[in-house]
């Protein structure tokens, strides 16, 4: 790893030692009212900074050195300064009141107060624990209009036609809170620059999935979207997750990423889930991490949406050919079958031998025998190799490439990319095609290249950056409503977006798949 990654590191670094002390801070419980405002009253602890106290309240330093005049000769400790308390009302405003009758919703009585939902929800906090109940008295902000609308008025706007109700507007954010929680193995690594080793590979992912999430940060920045970026080095251990947990205010992002281990990551969705924060995994996952977690998002698709792709793209261009099924130990016997029952329907109306059939084999060992005699003599014979164990995938590559009197069209699985070994003159004579997650040849990764934070455009890499941006655009013109929104197809750099609720009360899957195929020494998206 370079130079520049070096220096990523450096940053990161001094960045999570900020925030380690001003986690470790606790916001006072003290209030005064001062003119009519509240105001939080912070003693000075030993090694606290204005920066430091700033992002534990939220706040910037001009404003608090603006109520704090003592502060011209500096902070110093045990010292008290005055905190404006910016989540209080601090106008001094009246409420009218307003008590909900039957059949009345949120969204009527929005509209005849003409104030937005989420001002009535915030005058009534009660709200979010119990919901809306008739004979409720609820406070409503201060408004242009002075007479209460009647019962009647509110009750006929429920019931007018869905096509003439104006669409609330929409607020998004200028300004977002993101949380990202990676295992960078700090210390270690910091132990290593300083030894001028090489960096611990068991950090790359993380560091891949930063650059991402960084350059992403930067784009959205030049379209108008503000942010602060908390990252949390989790490095292997449970317990760090869970000192963190108990020290972070969890509640200030507007999005967590990560972390990127299983066990971690369940910790992280719990809280999020429960704070309605949507939070996405950058790196493969098992997807019974969405089980009961509506706000929780994969990235990268299981091998089970991959092997949809692959049954409908078999469909589409295929359906003709002869199709030869080879499993390894009846692992995924299951999904042989419905591509099989898939392939037969989809091509019946040319198909009028059962010759023509799809045909499956459950291999333990390498014997390719009643393979290759199952494969047609005229048309083109579609090989499906449902492994990712190498040694049975070389064997397999390497006798069907005994066999170049039959016409090959052969597909696999995304891990293949990465077995170096195989003999070039195999995959392409079998003309090997693979299912993937992400396109690394995008020729607009070139955009990306520049960045000064820019790495090799790993999948991690365009993960990072894809997630960020995906859901920066949609904070941006959404706002706490974006997760409405999450289902809309995403065609992003290197890698796409389909998402898919898996049940009313779960998480979000991406589906998106590419199809790639060997050509020329190299793999090539097949648009």
């Amino acid at each position: 790893m370079g130079i520049a990654m070096k220096q990523i590191i450096v940053q990161i670094l001094l960045l999570f030692c900020v925030q380690t002390m001003f986690w470790s801070q606790t916001k006072s419980q003290t209030t005064q009212i001062v003119d009519g405002k509240s105001f939080y009253v912070h003693k000075v602890q030993k090694k606290e900074t204005l920066y430091s106290i700033s992002k534990l309240y939220n706040i910037s330093v001009e404003q608090i050195k603006s109520y704090n005049t003592s502060l011209k000769d500096g902070l110093k400790e045990n010292q008290t300064i005055l905190i404006l308390n910016q989540s209080a009302d601090n106008t001094s405003q009246t409420y009218q009141s307003h008590i909900v009758r039957k059949g009345e919703t949120l969204y009527s009585i929005s509209k005849f107060y003409q104030c937005a939902i989420s001002e009535i929800e915030k005058a009534n906090p009660e709200l979010s624990a119990s919901g809306l109940k008739e004979d409720m008295a609820l406070n409503i902000p201060p408004h242009t209009q002075t007479s209460l609308p009647t019962q009647t008025q509110i009750t006929q706007n429920d019931s007018t036609n869905a096509d003439s109700i104006p669409q609330p507007i929409r607020k998004g954010k200028s300004r977002i809170q993101v949380g990202f929680f990676a295992p960078f193995f700090l210390k270690e690594n910091a132990e290593k620059i300083n030894e001028k080793d090489l960096l611990s590979v068991k950090s790359n992912a993380a560091f891949d999935v930063y650059a991402g999430i960084k350059i992403a940060l930067d784009s959205l920045k030049k379209e108008g979207l503000s942010s602060t970026l908390h990252v949390f080095d989790t490095e292997n251990k449970t317990t760090t997750i869970d000192s963190l947990l108990k020290e972070i205010d969890v509640s200030k992002f507007d999005l967590i990423i990560g972390p990127l281990y299983n066990e971690m990551f369940k910790k992280v969705s719990a809280k999020a889930n429960a704070l309605k924060i949507p939070i996405i995994c950058p790196v493969p996952i098992s997807k019974k991490i969405l089980l009961s977690s509506p706000y929780t998002f994969k990235s990268f698709p299981a091998r089970s949406s991959r092997h949809d792709f692959l049954q409908q793209y078999l469909s589409k261009n295929h359906k003709d050919d002869k199709l030869i099924i080879i499993d390894q130990k009846n692992k995924y016997k299951s999904f042989a079958k419905s591509l099989a029952e898939h392939h037969n329907k989809a091509g019946a109306s040319t198909r009028f031998i059962s010759s023509d059939t799809a045909k499956y084999f459950s291999l333990w060992q390498v014997k390719l025998d009643p393979v290759i005699k199952a494969m047609s003599d005229s048309k083109n014979n579609v090989v499906v190799v449902l492994s990712t164990d190498k040694a049975f995938v070389t064997e397999i590559l390497t006798s069907l490439y005994m066999n170049a009197d039959k016409k090959i069209t052969l597909f696999g699985e995304e891990k293949w990319k990465s077995f170096n070994f195989i003999d070039t003159k195999y995959l392409d004579k079998l003309n090997v095609h693979l299912t993937c997650s992400a396109d690394q040849t995008d020729e607009r990764i070139v955009s990306l290249k520049a960045h000064r934070y820019a790495t090799s455009p790993s999948k991690y890499f365009l993960s990072g950056y894809n997630s960020m941006f995906f859901w920066g655009t949609r904070l941006k013109q959404y706002g706490e409503e974006a997760i409405s929104f999450a289902e809309n197809t995403y065609d992003g750099i290197g890698m796409g977006f389909t998402f898919d609720q898996k049940g009313e009360e779960s998480g979000f899957e991406n589906t998106h798949s590419v199809m790639f195929k060997f050509d020329n020494f190299k793999y090539i998206r097949v648009k």
